[in-house]
């Protein structure tokens, strides 16, 4: 396929004096998913081909960032680098909106991660099948429901994401910004950790999980906590600085797997094949029933 921009399209990430623009590592790494993934289509015309329903191709360039309009665009949050950062950065500032209007109304804010043990040898796809399945099974049932309301929970967003490390292998997780009718303090936050790892526990056993520990299963933090991660949830911004750099044991996240992947390390390229093929088509975001219209916010 010709590409509609040609194959060098640096001139539209440079400043006039020739330095790189923020923002231009993203188009490079969109070079690289497209490389390693030759049979997704829609990521290969993704920026590549005109759309039949505009007037022809505008760049638009600022000393923040440039982009392009009248291009196909793939959507895709877990492949493309490029539609991943546009999604991101209005998810973040719709996912602040959210915490901002919750604190005004004199709800709390508390951040909840879920997490299991995992080991190198773990396939990904078994790994992501038994986790999700730990999920759906941790939120059911009537001891579920009894804890949201002894805490007065009025619901959540929740994050799906995923590493990966040297030492462990793949790391599936959740992170959910969780909206209560007051907020939760002290003794309470600790209350509410400890219902919850009781029916996280139950879950990861029924789905042949290995069974969490307290320390890392389930942790509850407060809304400062909660705002410091949704800064970071809208990466686009930082996505040049931040693909480098590895998290402690040598986790790295999709993007840092796919900029290794493009320096060429074939392990990472083999290991964003990997994760592409299982992460492809998921919800990356879920919000409970009626809690955008609690938190005065529109359609998602």
């Amino acid at each position: 396929m010709t590409a509609a921009l040609g194959t060098d399209r640096g001139y539209c990430f440079r400043s006039e004096e020739g330095k790189p623009l923020p923002g231009a590592g993203k188009w490079n790494l969109q070079d690289a998913a497209r490389g390693l993934l030759p049979y997704e289509k829609q990521l290969q015309h993704c920026h590549q081909t005109v759309s039949r329903r505009g007037d022809g191709v505008e760049i638009w360039a600022s000393e923040k960032s440039a982009y392009f309009r009248g291009l196909v665009q793939c959507g895709s949050v877990w492949l493309c680098p490029v539609c991943s950062a546009k999604i991101s950065d209005v998810r973040g500032k719709e996912l602040q909106q959210a915490i901002d209007n919750a604190l005004d109304y004199g709800h709390g804010v508390q951040l909840v991660t879920l997490t299991v043990r995992h080991g190198r040898d773990m396939p990904l796809a078994d790994l992501l099948e038994k986790f999700t399945k730990a999920v759906r099974r941790f939120k059911s049932g009537r001891a579920y429901v009894k804890a949201l309301s002894d805490f007065g929970i009025l619901g959540e967003v929740r994050a799906l994401e995923v590493t990966h490390g040297e030492a462990n292998g793949w790391h599936p997780h959740t992170h959910a910004l969780t909206f209560s009718h007051a907020p939760l303090k002290g003794h309470a936050l600790t209350k509410f950790k400890r219902r919850l790892f009781v029916l996280w526990y139950r879950a990861c056993g029924k789905e042949g999980l290995p069974l969490p520990d307290y320390s890392h299963g389930v942790d509850v933090r407060p809304a400062k906590y909660a705002a410091d991660y949704v800064a970071k949830f809208g990466f686009a911004g930082e996505l040049v600085k931040s693909m480098k750099k590895k998290g402690a044991a040598g986790r790295r996240n999709q993007w840092q797997l796919l900029a290794d992947a493009g320096a060429g390390d074939k392990r990472a390229a083999w290991l964003f094949r990997e994760y592409a093929k299982n992460f492809k088509g998921r919800r990356q975001l879920f919000w409970s029933k009626g809690l955008r219209a609690r938190l005065s916010l529109g359609i998602e």
